[in-house]
């Protein structure tokens, strides 16, 4: 869920991410109510199979009926401030990212970031910083990965973030020449993302 706001007494404007469509506004009626039909599926960083009805009126919203969870990565994620921190900036980007992009590729791309958020430690949060802006930008199009001189592979299934170095830049016995390398890609992917979005960006996390 990308976005959640309550209407009336029981009932809630939900933003879902799907994998077919993008980003949907559904109207979700007594959903405030209603453990049996959504459960705990109507929270922030859960993957779920929803079941949505297109109105039969013309310019109003979609209604979701049912919402049954796969994964719940919300309790692993708010145990601690610097995990909710960098999901909800995720969360943010692909909020600004839907709607111009390949939609498949981004919902890939936020379901192994929340994943691998829900497992980070303290020592991998400025990393996984540059690792989520770098998958962004890939995901929406801003930077071309496929690009020779950005030549890189991410998994965004199971380790979202394992980025190749670029391969006219490898060199096995040179770490520091890799590395180097790596966080050029990554300054780039932020400069491409603060160019394409502008003031729209949200502020970058600060892990202290």
């Amino acid at each position: 869920m990308l976005r959640r706001q309550n209407y009336g007494e029981s009932d809630m404007i939900v933003s879902l991410l799907t994998e077919d469509h993008g980003q949907l506004d559904c109207f979700a009626r007594s959903a405030r109510r209603s453990r049996k039909r959504f459960g705990a599926g109507l929270d922030y960083f859960v993957l779920g199979m929803a079941t949505i009805k297109a109105s039969n009126k013309k310019n109003t919203l979609a209604n979701l009926t049912n919402f049954d969870v796969v994964e719940d990565w919300s309790t692993q994620i708010t145990t601690t401030m610097h995990r909710v921190q960098l999901a909800t900036y995720v969360n943010l980007l692909v909020r600004l990212s839907t709607g111009q992009a390949n939609d498949p590729a981004v919902f890939s791309f936020m379901t192994g970031a929340l994943r691998s958020i829900s497992k980070a430690s303290v020592g991998d949060f400025e990393r996984l910083l540059s690792k989520i802006e770098l998958g962004v930008a890939n995901a929406a199009g801003i930077l071309d990965l496929s690009a020779p001189e950005l030549h890189a592979s991410p998994d965004y299934r199971d380790s979202v973030f394992e980025i190749a170095t670029p391969y006219s830049q490898r060199d096995s016995s040179n770490e520091i020449c890799e590395a180097q390398m790596l966080k050029s890609v990554y300054q780039q992917a932020f400069v491409s993302l603060r160019l394409h979005f502008g003031d729209r960006l949200p502020s970058r996390p600060v892990f202290s």
